[in-house]
């Protein structure tokens, strides 16, 4: 198969790259991959033949290509400027003849609690549509969909060569209201001197992957739009006890005993916690399980493979 996969420049260097160019790094293990996007080309050479142009149609770099499938990764990555609630006043980089152009297209999504609904999909002809988070999957849709959750890189996310600092470190903004979850339980879990911050710097980059594997547990919790986070997969296949709320679809994703939860009104988030800090036995567990769940069913291996039997099933 050969697959068209559709991303913006800015998230080569992000700190959720992961998640996006270097997902599409691994599918190009299961079949032919190509990137395409404004500069592309110089950002990601070796899946970038062809380098962005407007004026370049679909019809024709899918005929040069000889594409099988395109897929979207995520709606706002097709935008230079993006916003939600205006779209009216979004910028799109995608060829003029993208929505009328058959090839196959299959849409990933990340961020659509922020969508009404999915006309913009059904407009530019998606043939399903693949939600990283379970909450999004059971809205309604005109388009086909599925739950598609994220998946880790387990060479890149996995157990450190150093010793843990026995705190529980929470990692990630506090600034958006929508993580209320996460800053409640860090204030609780700091009045007792459990929890280390970084306040609203961000870890990123290498730093970021240092930070899971130096730590005994890290906070992950969804947020108000009840969303599936990507940092709670990456937290468990890097050995750190996973301690969260409770979310819509937690059971789908992650087996029991493989994390420690916590009540939204933070009733029992200090003894919790206290208990991933005393007992190794019970956090080693925690960890043990956690690992076995991860690479049973979320790697980036698995979840490519997934991917595929999803395009084959609408092609």
């Amino acid at each position: 198969m050969r697959i068209l996969w559709l991303d913006h420049p800015d998230r080569v260097d992000r700190y959720d790259k992961w998640l996006h160019t270097e997902f599409a790094k691994s599918l190009n293990d299961h079949c032919t991959v190509f990137v395409y996007g404004p500069k592309m080309d110089r950002l990601l050479p070796s899946l970038a033949p062809i380098a962005y142009a407007k004026e370049k149609s679909m019809k024709w770099i899918c005929h040069a290509l000889k594409i099988d499938a395109i897929v979207v990764d995520t709606k706002s990555a097709t935008y230079n400027v993006y916003y939600p609630q205006k779209q009216h006043e979004s910028i799109t980089w995608l060829p003029d003849d993208f929505a009328e152009n058959k090839t196959c297209k299959v849409v990933i999504e990340e961020d659509y609690h922020y969508e009404e609904d999915d006309s913009w999909h059904k407009g530019i002809g998606a043939r399903m549509v693949l939600q990283r988070h379970f909450s999004q999957s059971i809205r309604e849709h005109k388009c086909p969909v599925r739950f598609f959750p994220f998946s880790v890189d387990t060479s890149v996310f996995k157990l450190g060569k150093i010793d843990r600092v026995n705190t529980i470190a929470m990692v990630g903004s506090t600034v958006d209201p929508a993580y209320k979850h996460r800053v409640n339980a860090c204030k609780e879990l700091s009045k007792h001197g459990l929890a280390t911050t970084w306040g609203d710097k961000t870890v990123i980059g290498d730093s970021y992957i240092l930070n899971l594997q130096s730590y005994t547990s890290h906070i992950s919790c969804s947020s108000t739009y009840d969303i599936t986070p990507a940092k709670m997969f990456e937290i468990m296949a890097s050995g750190s006890v996973l301690f969260t709320n409770r979310f819509c679809g937690i059971d789908s994703v992650f087996d029991q005993g493989t994390y420690v939860d916590f009540s939204t009104d933070m009733s029992d988030v200090v003894e919790k916690g206290k208990r991933i800090l005393d007992d190794s036995d019970f956090r080693s567990k925690i960890v043990n399980n956690a690992m076995k769940c991860i690479y049973a069913r979320h790697t980036n291996d698995i979840r490519c493979k997934e991917l595929i039997r999803h395009i084959k099933d609408v092609i």
